[in-house]
């Protein structure tokens, strides 16, 4: 089958292409991939969570052909007193539709270790994703997907999260990408208790870039800004960021 050229920088990426390659997974079904990510800034869902530092990050992930995955992913981060790394944990099953589109369920852990604060800030959520790889051409792929969580950051409450992305790629290793997203918290206490603000229960968020996949190495530089979670914290301003990637 065809492999996909865009290695997006999320906890199964990896797994795409074993998925869409027959020719690597052993004789028990089973295949590990990598990513290792030096960014600018980590940026997550709106927010930078390494105060305008360098980030590295790096992910391991267990496949079966089956669709069925299991791995480990973590970041430096600089945003909460006594944590300087996070530790994400992750479960799933990928069910392919199509040649062109999957269907995701999974489970993701996220973990602060050390971290010194009133609230616990480690939380859990579910998220079901759609991904096309072929929406209008065979150079382009769209993914959507909803999050939720009953005990978000600080012990919050209920979270819901909407994201959609959209890529092109203009040139056999060149693209542009926008995505989009919706944070949606419990209530107003909620959203004070997580970011500060008690003026609202949501926020959103978005990105638009160029991407490049050359010598085995996938590049985004992108402008990211949000409707304004809070003004006073300087992790959620408009920001511009850079990322390298390396799959194995």
């Amino acid at each position: 089958m065809k492999k996909n050229i865009i290695k997006a920088m999320i906890f199964t990426a990896a797994c795409l292409n074993i998925a869409h390659a027959e020719d690597v997974a052993s004789p028990s079904g089973l295949s590990v991939a990598g990513i290792m990510t030096l960014a600018s800034d980590y940026h997550w869902r709106g927010i930078y969570l390494s105060q305008n530092e360098p980030a590295v990050q790096g992910g391991l992930t267990l496949c079966h052909k089956s669709g069925a995955y299991a791995g480990v992913w973590a970041s430096s981060t600089d945003v909460l007193n006594g944590a300087s790394i996070e530790a994400d944990f992750m479960l799933g099953y990928r069910y392919a539709i199509n040649d062109t589109s999957t269907l995701t369920v999974q489970y993701l852990d996220v973990n602060y270790p050390g971290a010194k604060t009133v609230y616990e800030p480690d939380f859990s959520e579910f998220s079901l994703a759609y991904s096309n790889f072929g929406v209008i051409n065979s150079q382009d792929a769209f993914t959507a997907s909803v999050a939720y969580s009953n005990d978000y950051y600080f012990e919050s409450g209920n979270m819901l999260r909407l994201d959609a992305r959209y890529s092109y790629n203009v040139l056999p290793n060149f693209g542009v990408f926008g995505a989009w997203g919706l944070m949606q918290l419990e209530d107003e206490q909620a959203f004070a208790r997580v970011w500060g603000n008690n003026q609202k229960d949501h926020y959103y968020d978005w990105k638009l870039g160029v991407s490049s996949n050359l010598l085995g190495l996938y590049s985004e530089l992108y402008y990211a800004d949000n409707s304004t979670v809070n003004s006073a914290v300087d992790s959620m301003d408009s920001r511009v960021v850079f990322s390298v990637t390396k799959a194995f």
